[in-house]
C-alpha cells in the first residue's frame, strides 16, 4: 500500500506528535529547518515516497526543511569550498561508470563488480589527498555509511563510521535522518569532528549530523566535511545552516559542480564549471547525466 501524500504542514504536524523535542532553526534567507529527536526513535516510514525508500525508516534524529526544495536546477557557481585539487581523469572515471548503459556497474554480475571496484578505485584515489595532511589528535573522522565508510576502508583509514539516511517525504520535501549512539559522546567531545563523504548534494547529511550532535548535547569544536564532489547549492545550504545553528567547520572537497535534478541528485550542467577541469577538451557529452550515480550501491563491492 502506498503511503498517503501529505502537504508539507501535515508532515510538520505529524512529526511533532511523533518526537519529544522539536526545535525550529531559521536559516537566513531561507526559511525554517525543522529539527525533531525522540530517544526511542521516530518512525518516518508513512511519510516516505515509496521510490526512495531507504534501508531503515526509524531515527533518533530526523530533519526536514521546504529549503532544500528552491537548490534544484540552479546553474552551479562559486561556493564556499575549500577546494583539494586532485586528476580531473578520476572524475570522468566516476562519471562514466555511474552512467555506463544506466547502468552495469550496479548489477550483480562480474562486470557490475569490475565496474565496481574501479569506480571505488578512482573514489578512493580522489579522497586520498584530504589525507596528505596531518590528521590532528582532536580530530575524529567520521566516514559516512556507505560510500564514505567504503572509502575509508579502502584508504585503510581509521574512523568511527555513522549511517544518516536521505528522506524524501510524499509532501515533496526533503529531509534525513540519523541514529547517534549515546556512546559516542564520549568520543566526540571537545573534539574536531571530520565527515568523509563521497558526494554533498543538497547537504541534508551533514546538516542532520549537526543537528543530532545538538540532540545529544556534545560539545564539539567544529564540524567539517571531506568529500570527493560538493554540488555548490549543496555547500551553501550547509554553511547557512551553520551560521543559523553556531557550529564552526568547513567544506573541502575534490570537485565542486554540477547541479541537483528534481530528485536531489547531482548532474553535470551544460554550462557546468567542472568542464573548465579538462581544458580544451571538456566531456560535453556528459552534460544531463549523473556526476556520481549512487556512491553508495557502486562502492559496495
Amino acid at each position: 500500500m502506498s503511503p498517503e501524500t501529505l502537504s508539507p504542514g501535515q508532515v510538520i504536524e505529524s512529526l511533532s506528535h511523533r518526537a519529544q523535542r522539536v526545535r525550529e532553526i531559521e536559516i537566513s534567507g531561507r526559511g525554517i529547518l525543522y529539527n525533531f529527536h525522540h530517544k526511542g526513535g521516530i518512525e518516518t516510514r508513512p511519510f516516505l515516497n515509496d521510490g526512495h525508500l531507504p534501508r531503515i525508516t526509524r531515527f533518533d534524529t530526523v530533519i526536514v526543511s521546504n529549503a532544500f526544495g528552491p537548490l534544484r536546477e540552479v546553474k552551479p557557481g562559486p561556493a564556499p569550498v575549500e577546494i583539494v585539487p586532485t586528476h580531473s581523469s578520476l572524475l570522468y572515471n566516476i562519471s562514466i561508470i555511474a552512467n555506463a548503459d544506466h547502468s552495469q556497474a550496479y548489477e550483480q554480475s562480474p562486470e557490475g563488480e569490475k565496474l565496481r571496484k574501479a569506480y571505488l578505485e578512482s573514489m578512493a584515489a580522489a579522497a586520498r589527498e584530504f589525507f596528505k595532511r596531518r590528521v590532528d589528535r582532536d580530530e575524529v573522522i567520521v566516514p559516512v555509511v556507505r560510500c564514505g565508510a567504503n572509502i575509508a576502508n579502502k584508504l585503510g583509514i581509521t574512523g568511527i563510521p555513522i549511517e544518516v539516511k536521505r528522506l524524501s517525504f510524499t509532501s515533496g520535501q526533503l529531509g534525513a535522518g540519523i541514529n547517534l549512539p549515546r556512546s559516542l559522546a564520549v568520543q566526540f567531545t571537545d573534539k574536531r569532528l571530520t565527515l568523509l563523504e563521497g558526494v554533498v548534494a543538497s547537504g541534508s547529511t551533514t546538516i542532520a549530523f549537526m543537528a543530532a550532535i545538538r540532540n545529544a548535547g556534545i560539545r564539539v569544536h567544529e564540524v567539517s566535511c571531506d568529500s570527493v564532489i560538493v554540488c555548490p547549492e549543496g555547500a551553501k545550504m550547509t554553511a547557512d545552516f551553520r551560521a543559523a545553528s553556531g557550529f564552526k567547520g568547513v567544506e573541502r572537497a575534490n570537485f565542486v559542480g554540477g547541479y541537483l535534478d528534481p530528485n536531489w541528485y547531482v548532474r553535470w550542467h551544460a554550462e557546468d564549471i567542472l568542464y573548465k577541469l579538462f581544458g580544451e577538451e571538456p566531456p560535453r557529452h556528459l552534460t544531463g547525466q549523473q556526476v556520481l550515480g549512487d556512491g553508495g550501491d557502486l562502492t559496495t563491492i
